[in-house]
């Protein structure tokens, strides 16, 4: 299983803590506001597996309006290369 290197001290997540820190000072309280800060953290630590971040993919549902939720995408294995899970399928 790959394992994700973050820590509180690494910069993305001080970036990420300094970006609530401002929403804060400006008294932005509704959880949207955050996205764009949580999407930078989240695609860091998807690079870090050469994984891509899809901020805004469309979940299909009928007869609904679709939501929008970020979403990873990972390139297939490589050969010889188990998925996060071990079931040789890329995760």
């Amino acid at each position: 299983m790959q394992r994700l290197e973050l820590k509180a001290t690494h910069k993305p997540v001080q970036n990420y803590y300094s970006a609530l820190r401002q929403f804060d000072n400006l008294g932005v309280t509704h959880e949207t506001a955050v996205r764009s800060a949580f999407q930078g953290l989240l695609d860091h630590c998807a690079r870090q597996h050469d994984w891509t971040l899809v901020p805004e993919w469309e979940i299909r549902r009928p007869r609904q309006q679709p939501p929008r939720r970020p979403r990873i995408h990972r390139p297939p294995p490589r050969p010889g290369h188990h998925g996060e899970f071990g079931d040789g399928e890329g995760g």
